[in-house]
């Protein structure tokens, strides 16, 4: 049974009122419903395990930026500040600065002529297609969804 199926299934013989003996396709619907909840709860290891993996990267990165311990709470409050931000912001931001660096490339006048500085579309269109090549990439195989 398909995850949908198996919740109706389980809310119907509960709906009913009255006591049942759970035949086959109750076992059944119940067996899916724990499996899904298990794929999920290892789903979200997996997510969080690559975000903690970023986050202590980046405040590796910030304490040899702001050369201070790892108690200051400077640190905290540059990461919590980045969660916190609005996601089209950073994107703008990641546009820029790719836009930016692409203008630093140029070392011609022809170059500097043939130069289309990415559209906010255009960038958002790339990371989804870099964001979910590394989570495919990094994310387990044998976690597919139900």
């Amino acid at each position: 049974m398909k995850i949908t199926k198996s919740v109706q299934r389980i809310g119907w013989r509960f709906s009913q009122g009255k006591p049942f003996q759970p035949n086959q396709n109750d076992i059944e619907a119940y067996n899916d419903i724990v499996d899904y909840v298990g794929i999920n709860q290892k789903e979200t290891i997996v997510d969080n395990v690559l975000f903690t993996k970023m986050y202590i990267y980046l405040l590796g990165e910030f304490l040899n930026y702001y050369g201070t311990t790892v108690n200051d709470p400077i640190l905290q409050k540059e990461l919590h500040k980045i969660l916190d931000s609005d996601m089209s912001s950073l994107i703008e931001q990641f546009r820029s600065k790719a836009n930016h660096q692409e203008l630093n490339t140029i070392k011609t006048v022809e170059d500097l002529e043939n130069f289309k500085a990415m559209t906010f579309q255009e960038c958002v269109d790339n990371l989804k297609i870099m964001t979910t090549e590394a989570i495919n990439q990094f994310s387990p195989k044998h976690l597919n969804r139900v």
